[in-house]
């Protein structure tokens, strides 16, 4: 079951890509007048591909007469909606050690609106307005690609050097300075595993309404007269 009346979806579309516009300004200090782009942040980048998503997305389904999303949509949004979870789970499990900061407040939130609020934005709004039985495991590739091409640009733009903005590793958890380089190879093999894990599970979960269905077809089919 999902919430079929489009105005309403439109309208959650449209908050998802207002917030994520904001949050990217913010996070750019645009208001200040100083720009500083943060493309060296997962969460940042990721962001951007969303809010550009939910823009098209909503004028798309304003301009549609359908109700129906193709499958290039779906897929779209399976592949952001994964990796924004990670960003979460990363973000909790490996950099804040399973706990937030003890100052941790709403607006504390709201200033890290891409890591903690607008995974479950995402997540809301496919559970509440798509149908379900669309995903399937060719789109666990996908969702794995923006990962892997930020990993090696970050790797590339390293070993390149003297790159403005590009100097460090952005996340301790990618550093391969001596001393600890293999265990954050071993981290970062875990993450990529937990995070084809997390795909799997995701399109199991999809999935179900149509299992659970199926079983309540074969109940309630009338057996036959003879």
């Amino acid at each position: 079951m999902y919430i079929k009346y489009k105005p309403i979806s439109v309208f959650w579309h449209i908050f998802i890509a207002l917030g994520c516009i904001l949050s990217l300004l913010n996070k750019s200090d645009v208001m200040s007048g100083t720009i500083q782009l943060q493309f060296q942040f997962f969460d940042y980048d990721i962001a951007i591909l969303t809010a550009l998503y939910y823009v098209i997305l909503s004028f798309w389904q304003m301009a549609d007469t359908k109700n129906e999303k193709s499958s290039l949509w779906i897929n779209c949004k399976y592949i952001l909606m994964l990796n924004l979870i990670l960003i979460f789970l990363v973000d909790l499990i490996v950099i804040q050690k399973g706990h937030l900061p003890e100052d941790a407040d709403i607006r504390f939130m709201f200033s890290h609106f891409t890591i903690y609020i607008l995974p479950f934005l995402v997540l809301l709004d496919w559970l509440l307005f798509d149908s379900k039985g669309n995903f399937n495991n060719k789109f666990i590739l996908f969702a794995c690609i923006p990962l892997w091409l930020y990993v090696i640009v970050v790797y590339t733009l390293k070993a390149i050097g003297n790159i403005e903005g590009f100097y460090d590793y952005p996340y301790f958890f990618m550093s391969l300075s001596e001393g600890n380089q293999s265990l954050h190879l071993s981290l970062l093999f875990t993450i990529h595993i937990a995070f084809i894990v997390l795909c799997y599970l995701i399109i199991q979960i999809d999935g179900l309404p149509a299992f659970f269905a199926g079983i309540a077809s074969k109940i309630k089919k009338p057996k036959s007269e003879g």
